[in-house]
Parts: structure tokens; sequence; C-alpha cells
């Protein structure tokens, strides 16, 4: 709206705009209430005169043209021309204008009626937030949402403002903030439906904020609401994918499984699009728990394709770094890469700091493979930067593992990296162990030099994984032991390593471990016998497997064993 105007300046304004006949003059005091800039034909809606013409206040050097709009000369002369309008005047055209604005642009329209006082503007930001959220624009939701809850009078409304103002926040990456808008929402929920759908929300914001234990409490009370009610579909379906994303870092493989599979079953039954490409993007995390990596990826490319074909863009760019991730344990490093980069520039794009943050530590772990350490490191130090603006501390242990192994080169000061590695422990052990503990431990051994420290390492790491962990962690542990072992010319180790990562992998054979068991057995026996023929060609045909899947970090060792021979 017009700032106070000086006097002097005024009244030379004013003194211009008398000489104007009164058509031109109520033309030009209806354009003041829509800015600086303006439209003719909005205009000639405000004063129902499909034939008045701009051309008198041009000539009187009031308007100027700017392609197909018109602009105010000066700032002062729109605000003096603004300042004569009478309040019932201001009304009556703020309304007008905001029927014009009603089917091209529901924030202006919000605007208006916010201008013109109307009971009715909280329910048109409300309509202009859903609208720009559809459109993944969070952050022109939110401020929407905003200026609707600054005007609400109606509980409801209320209510769902607060709901819609949580979700951006969360999509914005402020989880606590969301949590915060959440709370408030089910204080303002008069139903049950509007309870649940509050107990979701706060659900999937403590499930970032690794707050497991009260998330699991909150859906169970959602979950008692929703039960047997076929109307709530939906709204189960999202509680079971939400438990089944909490379950998959605390280690609970069965239930993770569960909980998505009954996602899945009721969103199907909700007939829900998608809550069905979250529930598959649930099952491949399920999958991927149970070390299943060729069904994992298969889920994860079913959830981007629906999603990608249903319009669900968010949902699509949250599991492309997924499709990439599993795509590593099939040895296409490459193509893992090639899909990093791309779940990066498409988190960005779509401003989801999550999303991007694990793209990044996903990209991070494909170039380290690839011994690209620089194009590494840019990705880790850049995902700790996001994990450290979201709290997710449950991610920051995988930051350290992937920056540890970057250091294979040049001065290395061995003792930080423990320390730093000790200190992903601790948070590894406050966050769930299972989900990447065993992993943290099998990098402490490799970098200790102290046998004692290294021992109690891998024997720990070996105790998680008996009592169950994240999948991840057995191909990473296994991985690593072996590498150790050959460091300490320990066969017996390497071999019930190498037995045991076989066993692991026999419901679904993943080319990287068999690879990996392969070049240890390999490194063991030229370690034995430098000399024996066999021992070299199997080498070789190593080296060519490395090459060829871009394995660069692994095949560092082979080429130095192919050198040595």
């Amino acid at each position: 709206e017009g700032q106070e105007v000086p006097g002097s300046i005024q009244s030379i304004v004013l003194a211009r705009v008398d000489r104007l006949d009164q058509r031109d003059k109520k033309a030009l005091q209806a354009a003041s209430v829509l800015g600086q800039r303006f439209s003719v034909d909005v205009v000639r809606h405000l004063i129902d005169d499909s034939s008045w013409s701009v051309d008198e206040l041009i000539r009187h050097h009031l308007i100027r043209p700017i392609g197909q709009e018109c602009l105010f000369s000066h700032a002062l002369i729109w605000e003096s021309v603004y300042s004569t309008l009478l309040r019932d005047q201001l009304k009556v055209l703020h309304r007008r204008a905001a029927a014009w604005f009603a089917s091209s642009d529901l924030g202006l329209k919000a605007e208006h009626l916010e201008r013109a006082g109307s009971p009715n503007a909280a329910a048109a930001f409300l309509d202009a937030a859903r609208e720009r959220a559809g459109l993944y624009h969070f952050e022109r939701a939110r401020a929407l949402a905003e200026r609707g809850l600054a005007l609400v009078r109606d509980r409801g409304e209320r209510h769902a403002l607060l709901m819609l103002l949580g979700e951006c926040l969360g999509e914005l990456g402020r989880p606590n903030d969301s949590i915060d808008a959440y709370g408030q929402a089910l204080n303002s929920a008069t139903t049950d439906l509007a309870r649940c759908r509050a107990w979701i929300g706060l659900a999937a914001g403590m499930r970032v904020i690794d707050a497991y234990d009260q998330a699991l409490e909150i859906l169970d009370k959602a979950e008692a609401t929703a039960a047997g009610d076929p109307r709530l579909a939906a709204e189960l379906s999202k509680i079971h994918y939400y438990r089944g994303n909490i379950y998959f870092p605390l280690g609970n493989i069965e239930g993770c499984l569960k909980q998505h599979e009954l996602a899945l079953q009721h969103g199907r039954i909700a007939n829900s699009l998608e809550c069905e490409a979250r529930a598959l993007s649930g099952l491949g995390d399920a999958s991927y728990s149970r070390g299943r990596m060729i069904t994992a990826l298969d889920y994860f490319r079913q959830c981007v394709e629906l999603s990608e074909s249903e319009g669900l863009g968010r949902i699509a760019v949250s599991n492309l770094y997924m499709v990439a991730w599993t795509r590593l344990y099939l040895a296409e490093v490459q193509g893992s890469a090639e899909d990093a980069e791309h779940a990066v520039r498409a988190a960005e794009m779509a401003n989801q700091p999550r999303s991007e943050m694990v793209a990044r530590l996903t990209a991070g772990r494909t170039f380290l493979e690839c011994a690209d350490f620089a194009r590494a490191r840019e990705h880790l130090h850049r995902g700790t930067e996001i994990a450290t603006e979201l709290r997710a501390n449950r991610f920051r242990p995988f930051f350290e593992i992937f920056l540890s192994r970057t250091h294979a080169e040049g001065e290395t000061d061995w003792s930080e990296i423990s320390t730093s590695l000790q200190d992903a422990l601790s948070v590894s052990q406050e966050t769930g162990i299972g989900f990447v503990g065993p992993w943290v431990l099998s990098s402490l051994a490799l970098v200790t030099s102290q046998s004692d420290k290294k021992r109690k390492a891998l024997e720990r790491g070996e105790q998680l994984l008996a009592e169950g962990c994240v999948g991840h962690n057995y191909f990473a542990f296994y991985a690593d032991a072996m590498e150790v072992a050959i460091q300490d010319n320990d066969w017996q180790a390497l071999e019930r390593y190498a037995r045991a990562l076989e066993t692991y992998i026999e419901p679904e054979p993943l080319p990287l471990c068999q690879f990996h068991i392969q070049r240890a057995r390999a490194l063991a026996d030229h370690a034995r016998d430098p000399a024996n023929a066999s021992t070299q060609q199997r080498l070789r045909q190593l080296q060519s497997v490395a090459e060829k899947s871009k394995l660069g970090l692994a095949g560092r060792a082979i080429e130095v064993a192919i050198a040595e021979a």
C-alpha cells in the first residue's frame, strides 16, 4: 500500500491529476490499487469501462507504457494517487481486483481480499498456498500460509493453514519448525481425522531429527484413530510408511518390510498413487535393509517411474539417489556416478535439502570407488554442511567414513582420522547403532595401527552383525575386514570373512561383493606366493574387471601386486 507522501509533493501530483477528466481520474485511482505496474485490461474491469484508453494518462506523464503493461511514472505519483482513495472506495476496488485475479493468480486474489478487509482473505491465502505447494514452490507457499495465519479467525482454516505450513517447512529442510507447526495444528484440531493427520505430520518431522521413540508413540496414536475406518486408508498407508522408515535405521528388518507391505496395501485401497509410490520406495528400503540390492533397485526404479509418470516430482527426486546407490552393488559404478550427480541436480532444483544431502553422499561414494578423490571430497564436504544444517545426525557417520577413505594418498594424519571415526561411532550409538555402526567399526580397524584396538573393533562389528543390522553393513564390514586381514597377513581370518560374505549374499549374489571376495583371495595368494602364474592370471582378470567397472580404488592393490610380480 501507499506510504505517507510529503504534502508538497502530493500537492504537485494531485494538481496534475485534477487536470484529468472524471473518467481518466477514476481509471488512474483504480490503477493505483494494482500497484505501481498494472494491465489496462484489469483497470477496464475495475471501472467497468471496456473502451477506456490509457493515452491521456501517458500524455500527462503520469503513466508510461512498459511492453504490454503500464507503469506509474514515479513511485510518488502512484502513492499520491492511492492516498486519495477513501476506505470504502478501496474495499470495492480491491474486491473487484480479487475477482479479476481469481482465475489467474490466487496469490494476488488473496492479497486484494486482505486489503479489502474481507473475511475470506485467510481462506484465499490457504488456496494460494496449496497451489504453490502443489507446484513445489514451498518457500512461496510458506509465506502465503503465514500471511493467512495472521488473518485467520476460523479454527478449521487455522488447522488447515498450520498443516500446510508444517508440510512446507519440512520440505524446506526445517524439521524443528515443521514439528512446531504440526504441534499447533494438533492443538487446533477439532476432529479425529484432523488430529490423525497432525500426528502423522509430527511423526514425519521427528523421524528426520532422529526422535524415533517419540515418533513411534505418535504413530501408534494415529493408527488407533485410523484403524478400521475405510475412509482413512490413505492415512493408514502414511502411518505404516513412516513407521517402516523409522524401523529401517533401527535395524528392525522384518518390521520394516511388514510396514511397507501394509503401506502399499492401504495405498491401493485408497486408490492413492502417491501412497503407492511412497510404499514402493519403502519396499526398496526394506529390501535394501535385508541385503537384497537387486530387488531394492527394482523397487526404487518402479517408484521413480511411477512418480515421474504421475507428476509426483518430489517423490521421484527423493528416490533418485537410491537408484544410484544400489547400482553400485551391481558394480555399475559409472552409471551410478551419473545417476548420483543427476540426483544432486534434481534435488537442488526442487529445493529438497535432505535429498541433496543423501545424493551428495552417494556421489561422494561413487567417485571414491572411482578413486576420483577431489570430486568425492567436493560432494562429501557439501553434504556434511547440509547434514549439519538439517541436524541429520544419523548421516554424519557416513560422511566421516567416506571422507576418511579419501585420504588414501599423500601425507595423512591417521590419528586424526581415527579420532573422527571414534566420534562417528559415538554419534552412531546415539542415533541407532544398527544403521551404520559396523561400517564405522570396520573403517576404524582399517586406520588403526594398534592391533588390540583393531581386534576389538572387528569383534564388536561382528557382534552387531549377528544381532541384525541394515544390509549395507554386511557388505562393507566384510570387505574392510578382508582388507585388514591382508594388511596383517592373517589368511585364516581373511577366508572366514570371505565365507561369511558369500553366505550373506547367497540369496541374491552381487557383482561388487563377488569382486571383493575374489580380489581378497587373489591378493592373499599373491602375498604367500608372488611368483605363482595362476595367481597372476587371476589378478590380471580382476584388473580387467576393475578397469571395466571403474573400481579404481579397489584396483590399486591389484596393480601393485601385478607390478611386484
